[in-house]
């Protein structure tokens, strides 16, 4: 209940996020378009609301180019170590990808949507000419606000499955997860193995994968998990793929595709053990 609970908190907050990000979006839209109105009744000019809105894409290109180089640079973190550094890179991408863009947009959609179509070389043009000196000061003040170094973290699912309904003959019968062997895909089914038994279970590897403790199965083979705390030994074949001993006695294939990724939970498995029995 309470991963359920967290689940649907973390999907309002996104909802409620998105819907922020709506709301400033309008209002940036209304804001241009009102200016614009009036500046074309003080100069004594026609105002045309399409061309309005258009050209006040202008300001809101600055959220999306924003987020995304920012996301690109917490993702380099070479560039982040001198913070100069980083602003002059993200001053400079962020102006450059603006001012090509917006120009690049403007064209696209008035040659598509209207009558007169905004040519990318003269809007381009006009932009540097007119408008370059607001890029470079809305950016400049974005590059002072702190980014962080976005670390990769090792999520482990907020819950697990710790027992499985599964039949045998008319009868449904209940199985700890724990004590599982192996998995084995078996199309359309999988076979789940326990000490001296086997049951055929109607579900996919994939599925179950994503449902077990993930700490204790891991994935030695395209079409076979094994459970961590069954594991006895490990042999090399001498070509990359391992042989798997099992406390039953069985052997199973650790192929070379996924030694890496059997090491690694063996590994934070082991160092579990030492931190408990400590």
């Amino acid at each position: 209940m309470d991963a359920q609970r967290a689940l649907f908190e973390h999907k309002m907050s996104k909802i409620k996020k998105t819907k922020i990000f709506l709301l400033v979006l309008i209002g940036i839209l209304g804001v241009t378009v009102v200016q614009d109105f009036l500046q074309s009744r003080y100069q004594s000019y026609s105002f045309y609301f399409s061309e309005s809105l258009l050209f006040s894409i202008l300001w809101i290109l600055f959220v999306p180019i924003t987020l995304g180089t920012r996301h690109f640079f917490q993702k380099s973190p070479r560039l982040l170590q001198n913070k100069w550094t980083y602003r002059t890179f993200f001053i400079l991408s962020t102006v450059v990808i603006h001012i090509v863009f917006y120009a690049l947009l403007i064209h696209l959609i008035s040659w598509i949507f209207m009558s007169h179509t905004f040519h990318f070389w003269r809007n381009l043009t006009y932009t540097l000419s007119q408008d370059l000196y607001k890029y470079l000061f809305v950016y400049s003040a974005i590059s002072l606000l702190p980014i962080s170094i976005e670390k990769k973290k090792h999520t482990e699912p907020l819950d697990f499955t710790e027992f499985i309904w599964v039949t045998s003959g008319r009868k449904s019968e209940k199985i700890s997860t724990r004590e599982i062997t192996y998995i084995q895909a078996s199309t359309p089914y999988v076979e789940i193995y326990l000490e001296g038994k086997k049951y055929l279970h109607t579900d996919t590897l994939k599925s179950l994968e994503k449902k077990l403790d993930q700490s204790s199965f891991v994935r030695i083979h395209k079409s076979t998990l094994v459970n961590l705390d069954k594991v006895q030994q490990l042999k090399s074949r001498l070509n990359g793929d391992y042989d798997v001993l099992l406390s039953t006695g069985e052997i199973l294939r650790l192929s070379r595709n996924y030694v890496a990724g059997f090491r690694a939970k063996q590994d934070r498995s082991s160092s579990q053990a030492e931190k408990y029995s400590g």
